[in-house]
């Protein structure tokens, strides 16, 4: 394995660790701004409550992607963005607990609460990684 390789892969698991220091600040100002929202019967207000329960999280992974750009020496930009996401992916599909058998709306809650960060971050990583690359070609 090549120093690159490990160096990058720590740099990753740094920036994951760190993000979550961010997180928990947002957390508690996301929790005065949004305690008391109601949403709407159905499957639209569920979707929302569960879009809107992760924004601190996708926020931050967002900037993660943002940051990966920037300090990852590598040429395969999108392969270790896409290994940063699956951080966020899998600890948002490891850290429920069901008390009782999950239906199928409690799984797709589940799944929009791993998968919103993750697409968040690659998505972060990839706009600013062409706006990047496009001010490089600007300045030669």
């Amino acid at each position: 394995m090549k120093k690159t390789y490990i160096r990058n892969i720590l740099i990753l698991a740094g920036i994951y660790y760190l993000s979550w220091w961010v997180v928990r600040p947002l957390f508690m100002i996301h929790d005065q701004v949004t305690s008391g929202m109601t949403y709407g019967g159905g499957l639209f207000g569920y979707l929302l409550m569960g879009i809107i329960s992760v924004l601190p999280v996708a926020l931050v992974a967002f900037g993660s992607g943002i940051l990966t750009v920037y300090i990852v020496e590598e040429t395969h930009l999108k392969y270790w963005l896409a290994l940063l996401a699956m951080f966020y992916a899998v600890n948002g599909f490891s850290g429920f607990q069901w008390p009782k058998e999950p239906q199928l709306s409690d799984r797709a809650f589940q799944v929009i609460h791993s998968l919103f960060p993750a697409m968040a971050c690659y998505f972060g990583g990839v706009v600013i990684s062409k706006y990047h690359k496009q001010k490089k070609k600007e300045v030669t």
